[in-house]
């Protein structure tokens, strides 16, 4: 009797395996899958369509973004805005920066003429600044955790003073640098750090928090009504650390939103966004800096207390580290949690009719992950579907491997 019994157990497992793979054949029958993949895909409902080493902790690239787009709406709502301060002593203008990531030039436009009001308000013009002095102290960072030397503008150097992400968009046209937007001045420290990268047409990085600070007061200035001949007897200090009687001034709220930041880092995958974001996840009211440290350990807690996680790692926030770990399955949890905010993630172009994909892909050297929604839009409300789907492949990959395994998941989800 024990033998049969242990006989039909085996039968079943025999026969629940082969369940799995003919299950699974339809989307995995052409995969070679290995010890450095990961592949998870459910329906909204929670059922798991597709599984292979859904809970092994791998080099997720830009998909650790979900991660820092979830705990920032959780922390702040995506009606959340961030702000930069200005102080005044005597007749030096101060700066102090709360790493504000949209400074954009279109928002130094909206800036500048309350900054001009308060200056009148407090009975000084432009032509009264002598200097202009630049608190960067609320970033307690020496290194960047995974950023390298490239000059390309997803290597950003970081700061709590920024403007334009850190980079400048130049042509250069019969061996004279310009500025290839209407609305952001050349400026000196632009000039200066891009004049030998610049072959036509290019967005390069400001390479450091000194160069950031430089730049943005060099915007400042080229941005405001101030006399050609006086620009150049103003002054500028970087990481100098604003004094106890400074006079407040003028705290500039920036009218780009946070869903307007995590559509930047969800769907143009912007790195200095999203660990700007990651940085900031960690302060509080009694915070006079941030670090990775700090947000790192915020991180990792809240996702723990959230989800019940165990081996996972964030040591930054946009995927650029190699350290930062997740598996399919927690991703999938994130993107259960932000389902209600899909719109936030790129759009998938996708020929078949009735089917809307929203996805976020993560490309490091030998790491391709692919994560987002799948909608099968039927005419009929009660035969829509909607599906997770999740990728990883920490290894090369073919060309196009990801979109054409989406496009296979695609194809089979529409005849189910």
């Amino acid at each position: 009797m024990i033998k049969f019994q242990l006989l039909l157990a085996a039968c079943l497992v025999f026969l629940s395996l082969q369940a799995a793979r003919a299950s699974n054949s339809s989307v995995l029958s052409s995969l070679k899958l290995g010890a450095n993949d990961s592949i998870l895909v459910t329906s909204d409902r929670g059922t798991v369509l597709h599984k292979w080493q859904a809970e092994e902790p791998l080099v997720p690239a830009s998909l650790s973004k979900l991660a820092t787009a979830h705990l920032a709406i959780q922390k702040w709502g995506l009606d959340h805005a961030f702000y930069t301060d200005f102080y005044i002593v005597d007749n030096t203008l101060w700066v102090k920066g709360y790493g504000d990531p949209f400074l954009v030039s279109e928002e130094f436009d909206r800036l500048i003429p309350m900054l001009e009001s308060a200056l009148k308000s407090g009975g000084l013009v432009w032509k009264d600044i002598n200097q202009i002095k630049l608190d960067n102290s609320y970033f307690d960072i020496t290194k960047v955790p995974g950023r390298s030397t490239v000059s390309d503008p997803y290597n950003a150097p970081l700061s709590a003073i920024s403007a334009n992400f850190n980079t400048v968009n130049l042509i250069k046209e019969k061996g004279v640098l310009k500025s290839a937007e209407p609305q952001t001045p050349l400026t000196t420290t632009a000039k200066r750090v891009a004049k030998t990268m610049v072959k036509q047409k290019e967005r390069v990085n400001l390479r450091s928090s000194y160069n950031a600070q430089s730049n943005f007061a060099e915007l400042l200035l080229e941005k405001s009504n101030i006399q050609r001949s006086r620009l150049n007897t103003i002054s500028v200090h970087t990481d100098v650390r604003l004094p106890a009687h400074a006079k407040f001034l003028y705290r500039h709220v920036n009218s780009a939103k946070l869903a307007s930041i995590l559509r930047g880092t969800l769907e143009f995958s912007n790195n200095f966004m999203a660990n700007h974001v990651f940085l900031k996840l960690a302060e509080n009211t009694d915070s006079t800096s941030v670090s990775f440290g700090l947000a790192r350990d915020y991180v990792e807690k809240a996702l723990a207390q959230e989800f019940g996680w165990q081996n996972h790692s964030l040591v930054e926030g946009s995927g650029l580290s190699r350290k930062n770990r997740l598996s399919t399955s927690q991703i999938d949890d994130l993107l259960a949690v932000l389902e209600p905010n899909k719109n936030l993630f790129k759009k998938i172009k996708i020929a078949a009719p009735n089917v809307e994909v929203y996805a976020k892909t993560g490309t490091l050297n030998g790491v391709r992950s692919y994560a987002g929604y799948i909608d099968l839009n039927a005419d009929d409300l009660d035969k829509r579907k909607s599906y997770r789907f999740v990728f990883n492949f920490n290894r090369s990959v073919p060309y196009r491997y990801r979109d054409t395994l989406l496009e296979k998941l695609i194809s089979d989800l529409l005849v189910l």
